[in-house]
């Protein structure tokens, strides 16, 4: 447990975070105009919250879930691919989305990433794709993202729908636009750790209206669209009400209304949190450079703006086992990159997929890839302490 230091850093004492909410009055504040209505579930606020990301991704739906996970399986879940379809899927991930494939009956198809980036490779990912191929699944770990555009272009190329699970990285851009508008359909995630928060919660962002229909339906029990007017099925009676009318098999996937007023006052930190976490990255990039004969650093495209959730680190050489475990000795919270190479995860032994390749650098992160923060709480002192520290550990063997 980290100890009470007056806002004081002090080395080795004061933790340096992982992750964290970055919250103020202004979100309680809005928080507690929400209490005082009484009123819990989704409605003005989650309305408003919905208009205003989507103005500012500049796309025509953003419909908000109770997680980045729930985003990603309403995504995939509209896109009503037949059983049995592929879809093409990292194989350094976060589990989410892989699940979602599973629960759809998608058979995923597992294609490295690169080392710099730990995105999907894009000739492996070409190499991949068969005539069951139907989608393909980009992941940004820590908010990096590749070539989108070469990605979208093989995707076009082969009829693919395509994918985005921007979780980690909401507010990134490529080549000037937010990455969401590249996609048939993206999600993003708004947990403690993430961008912005609303402690738990995530969006899907598309400008297919026929996609957000079902993702709105779906998010809710299945049910017809609210309207005035009754749907008309022959096999209910005529003035069944819409909202009573289940045209799809869904469940309750909604955030509360506390949390989109809380989301609304966040949105607004966008730019200021993404430029304190930009320029702690620079800063890991930069310093830790001098130790490159140890450390793998991330690399970024050219045309890429990144709205950066954590440093990945790949250890090329010695235990890294050993090395976390002196970070976290001197206070530096650290973690590995989510799954690694999902398919040595013991959940997914024996699923029906198919491999492509044989996926070394998904393994490589697997053993040796780590996270350290670039939260915006990150001060001058604390950077200038956790680079001292890598210094230790390596100048000593």
């Amino acid at each position: 447990m980290q100890k009470d230091t007056g806002g004081k850093f002090i080395p080795g004492k004061t933790r340096i975070k992982y992750g964290g909410a970055v919250v103020t009055s202004a979100e309680i504040k809005a928080i507690q105009k929400v209490l005082n209505r009484n009123w819990w579930t989704l409605d003005e606020e989650g309305r408003l919250f919905e208009k205003e990301l989507a103005r500012k991704v500049d796309v025509e739906f953003a419909i908000l879930t109770n997680s980045g996970s729930s985003a990603l399986l309403l995504a995939l879940s509209a896109l009503q691919l037949p059983r049995g379809s592929e879809i093409v899927i990292p194989a350094c991930n976060f589990p989410t989305v892989v699940n979602a494939a599973l629960v759809n009956r998608y058979r995923p198809v597992f294609v490295d990433v690169d080392l710099g980036t730990y995105c999907l490779n894009l000739n492996e990912f070409e190499k991949a794709i068969s005539k069951k191929t139907k989608a393909a699944v980009l992941v940004n770990i820590a908010g990096n993202t590749t070539e989108i555009d070469k990605f979208v272009k093989i995707a076009n190329k082969h009829g693919l729908k395509t994918i985005l699970d921007n979780c980690d990285g909401f507010g990134s851009k490529f080549d000037g636009e937010f990455v969401e508008t590249y996609f048939d359909i993206a999600a993003t995630s708004f947990h403690a750790a993430h961008i912005i928060t609303t402690g738990e919660g995530g969006a899907i962002f598309t400008r297919n209206k026929t996609l957000a229909e079902r993702v709105i339906s779906m998010r809710e029990w299945g049910r017809a669209m609210d309207s005035d007017k009754p749907i008309r099925y022959p096999t209910l009676p005529e003035d069944y009400p819409s909202r009573y009318t289940y045209i799809t098999r869904g469940f309750n996937l909604k955030p509360i209304e506390l949390q989109a007023a809380m989301g609304r006052v966040q949105l607004k930190k966008l730019e200021k949190i993404k430029g304190a976490r930009s320029r702690n990255f620079e800063f890991w990039l930069k310093k830790l450079s001098r130790f490159s004969k140890f450390l793998s650093l991330p690399a970024v495209h050219q045309k890429a703006d990144i709205s950066w959730f954590s440093f990945p680190i790949t250890l090329l050489k010695g235990s890294r086992k050993n090395l976390l475990k002196f970070l976290e000795s001197k206070n530096i919270e650290t973690r590995v990159i989510f799954a690694g190479n999902i398919i040595n995860q013991p959940a997914y032994k024996n699923i029906d997929c198919r491999i492509e390749s044989d996926l070394k650098n998904a393994t490589k992160i697997l053993k040796q890839g780590f996270f350290i923060s670039a939260h915006p709480s990150i001060n001058l002192q604390m950077k200038n302490y956790v680079i001292d520290c890598f210094r230790e550990y390596f100048e000593n063997g």
